[in-house]
């Protein structure tokens, strides 16, 4: 990995849950010392891409991510066109709707629009990493991904986040390949408890998914009304949002398989 490389990756140590953070903080997160990340940090304060705090010297993300988050979508409005697709789909289920797509060997959040017909409902936080192997999104992104993606997740840890998430390597592989045969997955409590999944790939230009949409649920509402509506959505989505991109579905890969058989 390039040092510039390297420098850009620390942006990634930011999230919702943790948008500011501290030197030492940093370089443990991302296995450093300190001299080495203070001086990384300095290189991205010059740019604008964090700040620091002169109070409390903790650095949260800067400015310039979001110039060029708003240049990129001046010239691509994708996102924006993603979000009209998945507006129209929530007001159709009345549950939360979000889009993550894969950026190097991590699936991030990039879109959420939540419902407002219920109190109770789902939050997902924007730039959310979701973990590949307890999620239904990332299972999509294994699934019908690139194809070096599968062997990256077994090849590492399969961290435990709730007593249903798949820590097996094989049972990973089951559900992989019964992805690929369905075209959409569905995961039951594997990143947090009580929470009902279901997702659905969004293709790129070379027919490979780029990420994933997907409808997250508290489980206890979840009848076979409500997943054969979510799966119809899914479907109207994954293929408008697709096209939003420029992608194209592989050959091989059928709409009508987004269905509950």
């Amino acid at each position: 990995m390039g040092t510039a490389l390297k420098v850009l990756k620390l942006l990634d140590s930011f999230s919702l849950q943790q948008p500011e953070l501290g030197l030492s903080q940093i370089a443990r997160m991302n296995q450093i010392n300190k001299a080495t990340a203070l001086r990384y940090l300095t290189n991205l304060a010059d740019y604008g891409m964090v700040e620091q705090d002169p109070q409390s010297k903790l650095y949260s993300i800067g400015t310039a991510p979001l110039r060029l988050a708003n240049l990129r979508e001046a010239a691509k409005p994708r996102l924006t066109a993603a979000r009209i697709v998945m507006k129209a789909q929530v007001l159709k289920v009345h549950e939360t709707m979000h889009m993550s797509l894969l950026k190097s060997d991590q699936l991030q959040t990039t879109l959420v629009e939540e419902t407002q017909a219920h109190s109770v409902r789902i939050s997902i936080g924007t730039s959310e990493i979701l973990p590949l192997h307890a999620t239904a999104s990332g299972i999509v992104s294994l699934a019908f991904g690139p194809r070096n993606l599968l062997q990256h997740v077994l090849d590492g840890s399969l961290p435990t986040y709730s007593e249903h998430t798949l820590t097996n390597p094989d049972r990973l592989m089951d559900l992989v390949d019964e992805t690929l045969h369905k075209g959409w997955c569905e995961s039951v409590s594997g990143y947090e408890t009580g929470v009902h999944g279901f997702a659905a790939p969004i293709f790129g230009e070379e027919q490979t998914a780029i990420g994933a949409i997907a409808c997250v649920i508290p489980q206890p509402r979840v009848t076979s009304d409500l997943r054969s509506a979510v799966l119809d959505a899914l479907s109207i989505a994954s293929k408008e949002i697709t096209s939003v991109y420029g992608g194209q579905f592989p050959a091989n890969y059928r709409l009508n398989q987004l269905q509950t058989s």
